[in-house]
């Protein structure tokens, strides 16, 4: 396997952002959910 490079990584993370659903709350504090489904069994980050 080759692995993934910086502007692969780069661009998961931004196209990961672009589909985030906003949620508004009262922290003061920045959230963020990082809550999966579980393994697919082939080690890939989609």
């Amino acid at each position: 396997m080759k692995g993934e490079t910086p502007t692969e990584i780069a661009g998961f993370s931004q196209s990961m952002r672009n589909k985030a659903t906003k949620v508004i709350t009262r922290s003061p504090e920045p959230l963020v959910d990082i809550v999966g489904t579980g393994g697919d069994g082939k080690h890939t980050i989609f």
